[in-house]
């Protein structure tokens, strides 16, 4: 049964178990006010099972899909925290370490480990927040616990003004630890969300989620780049003042927010005894449905091979004698870029096949990677391009295609996330993802020992080497699409494979294996590298 009233334009719904609550004109609270307050929670699995039409029947609030609203703009501010506090302090973390602290070769790879280590620690971090709720809160209490953790070992590197290797490697691990919580909070009140919108409006929140955060990295890599740059320019900040900076972000952007943000409020939870249990089978039942471990083969798979060139950054340092500030550029170029694809794609291609998006992006992405053979060669020159204008618009091309390719499966993964186990389950997708990424990344690094890549090479002039490696990862990238039929068409495939019956054991049983050995494989494979 469906109830719905509308009061001050805001509609309220209430739906089994679940309540769906927002402030009324008069402040005044009638359906849903028994299970939440000013917090929201929101069920369709008994409409469902009741045969009720899918978008008829979603309860809709003024300010639910609207995340510039103020019960909203938490979630917007945190998006763009995470990509602020991921790009800002890159460069000048990096010269710190290494010209002014003289960090060796082994300290530095250490610090870029305990940086993306915590990424394969998500789906832990959906798990407890969606098994242990805090005053009946799975998301929120999370979410400040995160940014308190990250803003505290920021505000300490500040403090210590000149912080040693040792010190900026585990407040950097614990930082990091700290945010990527609160990102996963973030992203799982999204995917609620996005259970509130209509089949042909999916993941327009999720878009408007991802763009804050793709802008929020072009302005942390654009200001890092800038802000940190005595040798070149003769002034700029201390490291002190960019760690208080990295801490100052989410406390000025998020808090504010904070007590404004309505949370999803479960009212029947398991208890303690049985939580584990329950919610491990809910899992279980989920990776054997083939709408999930079909579509994650081919996502497995595609990013797998999109092998990046391991010697290229070696070859803009060493073979074409780039600066810090040139590499900065770059990464600004890449922001930027990758910014601009997600606000093209919400805008113009949110209903487009996704087999076909796939198809265009990874060709076109195919000649980007070839054209850094005229980099290579020195062709540019004769086109008359200086070197990191071709480079910067070689990359950022790169980047953009790739943000093409990212809402369409992030859309997916927030699809086919059951009712509540949102954080564990889209945290495992995602990870399944990235964990492909690394393996991609160490395939091109074992592809630098068959030809000849090595920086004394490279600073000769020798780059026969560097040219073979371009082409074989620039043609590699496109045997995925062999399997580009396991992916679905578009929403409307997804949402029929949705609810469809269709599982498999053994496609759970290896979909499942594959994701903890390569997270366990992403977690062992730095420290081999160091002390290997």
């Amino acid at each position: 049964m469906v109830r719905r009233q509308v009061r001050g334009g805001v509609v309220w719904a209430k739906l089994g178990s679940f309540s769906f609550a927002g402030s009324s004109a008069d402040g005044e609270n009638t359906l849903g006010r028994q299970n939440c307050d000013d917090g929201i929670a929101v069920g369709l699995s008994e409409l469902e099972r009741e045969g009720a039409d899918h978008d008829s029947l979603k309860p809709v609030a003024a300010w639910v899909n609207d995340l510039y609203s103020l019960p909203s703009l938490a979630i917007i501010m945190s998006y763009f925290s995470v990509g602020v506090v991921l790009t800002f302090t890159t460069v000048p973390v990096t010269v710190y370490l290494i010209q002014e602290l003289g960090a060796s070769s082994t300290q530095f790879t250490v610090y870029t480990i305990v940086c993306k280590l915590p990424w394969s620690f998500k789906v832990f971090f959906g798990f407890i927040s969606d098994a242990f709720p805090i005053g009946g809160m799975r998301r929120l209490p999370y979410l400040v616990i995160g940014w308190t953790v990250h803003i505290a070992c920021y505000v300490m590197l500040a403090f210590l003004v000149r912080p040693t290797v040792e010190w900026v490697i585990g407040a950097a691990f614990v930082a990091a630890c700290g945010y990527l919580l609160s990102d996963v909070m973030t992203d799982s009140i999204m995917v609620e969300r996005t259970k509130l919108e209509s089949t042909k409006h999916t993941g327009t929140v999720q878009a408007s989620g991802y763009i804050a955060r793709a802008f929020g990295s072009a302005v942390g890599s654009t200001a890092g780049a800038l802000v940190y740059n005595q040798a070149n320019w003769g002034l700029g900040l201390s490291i002190a003042q960019i760690m208080l900076i990295n801490a100052v972000v989410p406390l000025a952007c998020v808090s504010p927010f904070i007590p404004y943000l309505k949370e999803t409020v479960k009212t029947s939870l398991p208890t303690a005894r049985h939580v584990w249990r329950t919610h491990w089978q809910e899992i279980w039942a989920l990776v054997r449905k083939r709408m999930v471990w079909q579509p994650m083969t081919f996502v497995y798979i595609y990013n797998a091979m999109m092998i990046p060139n391991a010697a290229w950054n070696n070859f803009l340092i060493e073979g074409l004698k780039f600066s810090d500030f040139y590499l900065g550029a770059i990464a600004i170029a890449g922001s930027v870029t990758a910014w601009l694809g997600l606000v093209l794609y919400k805008q113009f291609y949110m209903q487009a096949n996704w087999r076909s998006v796939y198809l265009v992006t990874t060709i076109f992405n195919l000649l980007v990677s070839i054209a850094q053979v005229l980099l290579i060669l020195g062709w540019n020159k004769a086109l008359g391009i200086p070197d990191l204008i071709f480079a910067a618009g070689d990359g950022g091309a790169e980047e953009f295609l790739m943000s093409m390719q990212f809402l369409p499966v992030v859309i997916m993964y927030a699809a086919i996330c059951p009712e509540g186990t949102e954080g564990t389950s889209y945290a495992m997708l995602t990870t399944l993802s990235n964990v492909a990424d690394t393996v991609a990344v160490v395939i091109g690094d074992l592809l630098t020992q068959t030809w000849d890549t090595s920086n004394d090479s490279l600073a000769n002039h020798e780059w026969g080497g560097l040219l073979k490696l371009t082409l074989f990862t620039s043609f590699m990238q496109l045997l995925p699409l062999l399997l580009l039929p396991l992916l679905p068409a578009d929403k409307a495939e997804q949402h029929a494979m949705q609810y469809s019956n269709d599982s498999s054991w053994w496609g759970g049983f290896v979909f499942l294996s594959v994701t903890l050995g390569s997270i366990a494989f992403s977690m062992l494979q730095p420290f081999y590298e160091i002390y290997g």
